[in-house]
C-alpha cells in the first residue's frame, strides 16, 4: 500500500515524476513506461520489480526493492505524482499527493474528480473497455489512449513554475480544510460512539477525553 506521509518539503522538484506500481496486472502502467519521451522530466518508478522487459532511456529510473525512507522522500519531494490507475487505495494516493504539494496526473474518473479541483491537477481521459483487459482487476476495465495521454502530459510538463507553485499550495489548502471538516466530524462521531459503548458496558473504565483517543489520519 501507499506509504504515510507526514512531512512536507516546500521545493518541490518539478523536474522529477513519481510512478507507483501497485500492479502489473493494470496494462496502463506498462503502456505508460514504454510510451515515455526523451523530452519529459524524469520519471521515477517504484513498484516494478517484476517488469523485466524495461525500455533503454536515460530519464527513466526503476528503483527496485525501493526502502520506506527512500519512497517517503521521492513522495515528499517529487512535484508530479502521476497515478493512471482507477483504484487507488480509495483516493488515498491522490489525497496524500495533495497533503505534501505535489501535482496529481492521474485517471478522469468520478471518484477522482470527488476529491481534486480540475485547476490543480491534470486528469487523463479514459474509457471504459469493450471488454475485460484482466479479470483479476476489480471493476470494469478502462483504456487510455496514448496520444490523450501524451497531450495532457506535454500540458503538465509546460506550466510554469510560479504556476506550479500556485497549484501546490491550493491542493495542500484544499487537504487541510477537507480533513479539518471532515476529520472533525469524525472524531466526534467516534468519541460518542466510544462513550456511550462504555455507559453500557458492565465493566468499569477511565472516564474518556478526547486527548485520549488514538490520532486518525482522514483520507
Amino acid at each position: 500500500g501507499s506509504p504515510s506521509i507526514t512531512e512536507f518539503q516546500k521545493n518541490k522538484n518539478f523536474r522529477e515524476v513519481l510512478l507507483y506500481v501497485p500492479s502489473l496486472r493494470d496494462p496502463v502502467f506498462k503502456q505508460v513506461i514504454d510510451s515515455w519521451l526523451p523530452e519529459y522530466p524524469r520519471l521515477n518508478v517504484v513498484g516494478a520489480e517484476r517488469l523485466l522487459q524495461r525500455p533503454n532511456s536515460s530519464n527513466i529510473e526503476f528503483h527496485d526493492n525501493c526502502k520506506n525512507d527512500e519512497f517517503h522522500k521521492m513522495f515528499n519531494s517529487m512535484g508530479f505524482h502521476l497515478i493512471p490507475e482507477k483504484y487507488n487505495g480509495f483516493q488515498h494516493l491522490v489525497n496524500q499527493c495533495k497533503q505534501v504539494g505535489s501535482i496529481p496526473i492521474c485517471l478522469d474518473t468520478t471518484s477522482n474528480r470527488e476529491v481534486l479541483l480540475e485547476e490543480n491537477c491534470f486528469f487523463i481521459p479514459c474509457k471504459k473497455a469493450k471488454s475485460k483487459i484482466n479479470l483479476d482487476l476489480i471493476g470494469p476495465a478502462l483504456t487510455v489512449n496514448m496520444d490523450s495521454l501524451h497531450n495532457i502530459l506535454s500540458r503538465a510538463f509546460s506550466k510554469s513554475e510560479t504556476d506550479l507553485n500556485l497549484m501546490s499550495r491550493d491542493n495542500i489548502s484544499e487537504y487541510n480544510k477537507y480533513y479539518n471538516k471532515f476529520g472533525a466530524l469524525f472524531r466526534d462521531n467516534f468519541t460518542d460512539i466510544i462513550r456511550k459503548t462504555r455507559d453500557t458496558s458492565k465493566y468499569t473504565e477511565l472516564s474518556l477525553k478526547p486527548e485520549d483517543l488514538p490520532r486518525v489520519t482522514i483520507v
